[in-house]
């Protein structure tokens, strides 16, 4: 008969990827986790630490990101909301990943259900969106997180909001994305199923 360690032993395994950077074991240990039947309950945002600790290489960037979303789609299965850090750990691996439009589509999920959002995360993404020169993406950030008491205290945030005047042709931009941000989440449940 196989040792089976309880979630404890594999919650201190995970926060030794995390600290020591080691994505790829995190990924392994967190897919042998699902496959043991184990209860994740506590272990979804020391997961997300783990499997996000590190910048994915271009071989193993698919299956990083297959296992964000097996842990988010487990986090919704037990209830549990994952926490400021995880989200932001998530936000910060797409933004490694230098792929804005994923970003732009996971910081909306956040939105839609109310997960929490850690504050550099936010700030280094207005900063990516501000790099690629999305002021679309900047606005609709911006304007999504105006409520945040530490970020309107923010000299980026400020100019942001302030500079907030957009031609026509930009805010139908941002309506389209928002459209299309929809449509993608909608097409990706459909996936899952």
């Amino acid at each position: 008969s196989q040792f089976v360690p309880d979630p404890g032993a594999y919650g201190n395994f995970l926060v030794t990827c995390r600290n020591k950077r080691k994505s790829q074991e995190a990924v392994q240990l967190w897919n042998d986790i699902v496959r043991g039947g184990l209860d994740v309950s506590s272990l979804i945002n020391v997961s997300l630490l783990g499997v996000c600790s590190q910048t994915p290489s271009d071989t193993n960037k698919d299956e990083v990101f297959l296992c964000v979303q097996s842990i988010l789609r487990q986090s919704e299965a037990v209830g549990v909301v994952p926490s400021r850090n995880g989200v932001g750990a998530i936000l910060h691996l797409y933004m490694k990943m230098k792929h804005l439009d994923s970003v732009m589509v996971f910081f909306t999920e956040c939105q839609q259900k109310h997960w929490p959002l850690s504050y550099s995360a936010v700030v280094e993404l207005l900063e990516m969106c501000a790099l690629e020169g999305r002021v679309e993406y900047s606005l609709s950030v911006a304007s999504a997180m105006a409520n945040d008491k530490q970020l309107v205290k923010n000299e980026h945030f400020q100019m942001i909001i302030k500079n907030g005047a957009l031609t026509d042709e930009q805010m139908e931009n941002v309506k389209s994305l928002q459209r299309q941000m929809v449509a993608l989440r909608e097409e990706g449940v459909g996936q899952r199923s």
